[in-house]
């Protein structure tokens, strides 16, 4: 995977409103790739076209949740779904991949490398057969390895001087990845 910065819709991870800066908390590509939506730690839905032009704004109420698939042990900041599982990821630096089921099929543990930070955001590629996650200063990618049946992990992409990657979103087409970063 190819990463390069193409360019900048928000400024250090905040979408500038009228009220002032609000965080980045995710993102998405509309089925059609014309259109970019953000949302914001106010649930604030920003709409951008594919050139990155700011187009619309509106508000969101929280879900009513009933049901669970999963009980991960902390609070899973990153989740993606992938093709043939779940993967989750949050502060205590374990990566875990879930089946549809809710066993798990795989982890990547990274709580003993000191270099590691938590891991904040997670996105699945159009496929479904690559996920990115996000944590301090990096990307971390997992391919699906149909022959082997199981998630391989490509070489880590170090970023310098991002901070903490909060949003992560591919195009529709698997021809660009954003990310918003604090």
């Amino acid at each position: 995977m190819h990463i390069e910065h193409l360019s900048n819709c928000l400024v250090y991870g905040k979408i500038l409103l009228k009220d002032g800066a609000a965080k980045v908390t995710c993102m998405a590509w509309s089925q059609n790739n014309a259109k970019f939506a953000v949302c914001t730690v106010y649930r604030v839905v920003v709409l951008y076209d594919e050139h990155g032009e700011r187009r619309d704004k509106f508000s969101t109420k929280p879900a009513d949740m009933k049901g669970k698939s999963v009980i991960h042990p902390c609070p899973p900041y990153a989740l993606a779904w992938a093709t043939n599982s779940i993967v989750a990821a949050g502060c205590d630096r374990r990566i875990v991949v879930y089946g549809k089921e809710g066993h798990v099929l795989q982890t990547f543990d990274y709580s003993r490398d000191p270099q590691e930070r938590e891991f904040t955001t997670a996105a699945a590629s159009p496929g479904g057969q690559s996920v990115v996650l996000g944590s301090y200063d990096r990307l971390r990618v997992l391919n699906w390895s149909p022959r082997r049946s199981i998630w391989e992990e490509a070489k880590r992409k170090e970023i310098a001087n991002v901070y903490t990657v909060t949003a992560l979103a591919w195009k529709r087409d698997g021809s660009t990845l954003c990310g918003a970063f604090y």
